[in-house]
């Protein structure tokens, strides 16, 4: 998720994690997931995208319960996730609110992942469940298997999902003008004019017969003809005869075409625009980049401070302990030397020997005392070690932290770059597919003529086509074709 494709981002919460971000929660879920259990899919990925047009808006209240619900169905009740809600322009312009949540589906006290089977299920049982008690209509995909009327290729594939950002043209727009140019053919000629006024044009590949778009994008002729009837070998009944493979140009030479033909309907003619979103964007990330970078030199003065006032705290206690026992050694001294014996009792002391098992005394004593003394000492330099290996590791887990938030940017700031060049590229491919078509006949002629395999003028008579010296219509050369369709 990036401002550039959401009017407006909100985490909800984050539940079981230190980090308060999407990218620091996944980062510990993760290490979770390979220090207790070999699970790779160690998250679980939930969208809810009410239709809007439908229900309206859904309350904080019934999104909590319907999350909830799914938490239970699926066992993962109490399991950290994360809530995030966003509004973002349909395919339609209108601006819908929608969620994601995302569980961790490893259970930290069993050190194992919790198994999730039979999950779509569930989720219908779930939303059935909640639809009946918001007293909500069900959508037509809920209703019983047995009534759902299944279509080819319901389910866009993340290829046609690439195309339809970046070119703003959904595959089922292709396929509802497809199918409306095969219901109106008539010769296989006339249908594949029309795919060319439609703008489309007929190609080969890795199928026989292969439509590319006004914008390069490549689907099979089949697959954009929305009747269960409609074959492969139907498709090749009806064109082999007239347009064999040897008769259509490659994919390549077709998307060649297709950019020549943008270039010339549609100029750019607003790279000013362009200029001034990208300085924009570049703006508003370098002031976020801005702020993280200022936040993380707060933080290492702040940790430097502290750093600066935990050494004079160790060095001022260091030195109060010593100048306490040098005092109370002191006057230790001064006690001692005030009860010697004097006169006639000192001169008996030192004749019997009094006075040398005294000293002897009092130097064990003071033996004693350093050797206490010392013994603390190195008990408070320890701690004090401790305190400051404490403070290292903080500086070092808060300059990982902030290197961390670096990288996170460095990803928003390529999917915003990317979703900046895709909304480009659409507004292009709407000025052209606003722009006047040349005539068809015209496409493909003069330097970027199908290269290997010279286009057919579909337009003339069968009798004006070139025949050859055996007197079969000349054919062109094939032409080749790589990539998946």
């Amino acid at each position: 998720m990036n401002a550039c494709d959401n009017e407006t981002i909100r985490i909800e919460h984050v539940r079981g994690a230190v980090a308060s971000d999407l990218h620091g929660a996944f980062s510990e879920w993760e290490a979770e997931a390979r220090a207790l259990s070999r699970c790779r899919n160690y998250l679980y990925s939930l969208s809810i995208n009410p239709a809007q047009h439908v229900y309206g808006r859904l309350t904080r209240d019934q999104y909590d319960d319907y999350i909830d619900r799914v938490e239970a169905a699926l066992g993962l009740a109490g399991q950290p996730r994360a809530v995030v809600f966003h509004e973002k322009e349909d395919r339609t312009g209108a601006v819908r609110e929608h969620a994601h949540v995302v569980w961790s589906r490893i259970d930290t006290e069993k050190e194992r992942a919790i198994p999730i089977a039979f999950d779509r299920s569930k989720l219908m049982e779930a939303t059935r469940a909640f639809a009946r008690d918001h007293d909500l209509p069900l959508p037509k995909g809920y209703e019983d298997w047995a009534r759902r009327e299944v279509h080819r290729g319901a389910q866009e594939s993340a290829y046609d999902a690439a195309r339809r950002l970046e070119t703003g043209v959904s595959l089922a727009d292709r396929r509802a003008a497809i199918t409306d140019l095969w219901d109106r053919r008539d010769t296989p000629a006339s249908f594949v004019r029309s795919l060319e006024d439609g703008g489309f044009l007929l190609a080969t590949g890795r199928r026989d017969y292969v439509v590319v778009d006004a914008f390069g994008g490549t689907n099979a002729l089949a697959r954009l003809i929305d009747d269960r009837s409609v074959r492969v070998r139907t498709v090749r009944e009806f064109l082999g005869p007239a347009f064999g493979p040897d008769d259509l140009p490659s994919v390549e030479d077709a998307q060649a075409i297709m950019a020549e033909r943008r270039a010339r309907q549609a100029p750019d003619a607003g790279p000013q625009a362009r200029a001034e979103d990208q300085e924009a964007l570049r703006q508003a990330q370098e002031t976020r980049r801005a702020a993280l970078l200022a936040e993380r030199a707060a933080q290492a003065a702040r940790l430097e401070k502290e750093q600066e006032a935990l050494q004079a705290r160790i060095a001022k206690e260091q030195d109060a302990r010593r100048e306490a026992y040098e005092a109370e050694r002191r006057a230790l001294e001064e006690e001692r030397r005030r009860r010697d014996p004097k006169g006639l009792w000192g001169v008996l002391a030192r004749a019997t020997g009094y006075q040398y098992l005294r000293t002897q005394f009092q130097e064990r004593l003071d033996r004693r005392a350093d050797d206490r003394f010392h013994r603390l000492e190195r008990e408070h330099a320890a701690q004090a070690e401790a305190e400051r290996r404490d403070l290292e590791e903080r500086k070092r887990l808060q300059a990982a932290e902030f290197d961390r938030r670096a990288r996170a940017l460095d990803l928003i700031e390529k999917r915003e770059t990317a979703a900046l060049e895709r909304s480009s590229a659409r507004a292009r491919a709407a000025t052209a597919d606003a722009a006047p078509k040349p005539d068809a006949s015209s496409i493909g002629r003069g330097p970027l003529e199908f290269g290997r395999a010279a286009r057919r003028d579909y337009s003339a008579p069968e009798s004006s086509r070139a025949i050859d010296k055996d007197g079969d219509y000349a054919r062109p050369k094939p032409g080749g074709f790589d990539r998946y369709v």
